[in-house]
C-alpha cells in the first residue's frame, strides 16, 4: 500500500465521484481508477461502491476512511 493510493482513496470518498476527485488532484480519470483498482486488489476486497451516480465507500471503505 502506497501513501498516494490512501490519499486518492480519501479524495475519492470526499468527492463522491472519481472524475471529481481526478480533476481535484490533477490526475487522469483513468489513472486514478487503476489505482483505486490496484488497492483494492492489493486489500482483498472492494473499498467503494460503484454507482451511475459516483462512488460511496463499502463497510470496508468506511473502516480504512476513518
Amino acid at each position: 500500500m502506497q501513501r498516494r493510493q490512501l490519499q486518492y482513496f480519501i479524495e475519492v470518498v470526499d468527492c463522491g465521484s472519481i472524475s471529481a476527485a481526478a480533476q481535484k488532484l490533477f490526475v487522469a480519470q483513468p489513472s486514478l481508477s487503476r489505482t483505486i483498482n490496484a488497492l483494492e486488489k492489493e486489500m482483498g476486497c472492494e473499498l467503494l461502491e460503484r454507482t451511475s451516480k459516483g462512488v460511496r465507500p463499502t463497510q470496508t471503505g468506511r473502516q480504512m476512511y476513518y
